[in-house]
This record gives structure tokens, sequence and C-alpha cells, in this order.
């Protein structure tokens, strides 16, 4: 569990961090496509991720991996 945020120490909020589609990495901007590695590949169903940001710093952490979706139905908001 992480207290601080690792740039200027202010509390962190846990939370989810919940991408509409596809999210993709890379070391160089993109304009019209995200080439790049894709982290979370595009799904039909939300993904919830849980993290962390600081509020102080607009910084979100977040592990991409699937182990870290939550597939907990009581945490899930309908719509």
């Amino acid at each position: 569990m992480l207290d601080s945020c690792p740039l200027c120490g202010s509390r962190l909020e846990k939370g989810f961090l919940i991408p509409s589609r596809a999210l993709s990495w890379d070391t160089k901007k993109h304009r019209w496509s995200a080439e790049g590695e894709q982290l979370v590949p595009f799904s039909f169903t939300v993904q919830n991720f849980e993290a962390y940001r600081c509020r102080k710093c607009k910084l979100i952490l977040f592990k991409y991996d699937q182990e870290s979706t939550s597939q907990d139905s009581e945490n899930i908001k309908s719509t």
C-alpha cells in the first residue's frame, strides 16, 4: 500500500483508473493512433485498475497487468 506521493510527499488517494479504450505506451508522441506497446487491450467491458493519485502533482500510479483489474462486483458501479 502506498501512503505518500513519490514526487511531493502528499497523501495519496486510493481509487480506480478506468480507461474507456485501449491504453498504450511509447517513448514518442503520436497524433492519430496509438502505435506503441499496448498495455491494456481494448475490451467491451470496462476495466478497473486499482490506483493511487496525488491531487497536488496530478500523478496516478497503477499496475496495468490483468491481475490488478477489479473483478469484484461489489466495487463496480453500474449505469
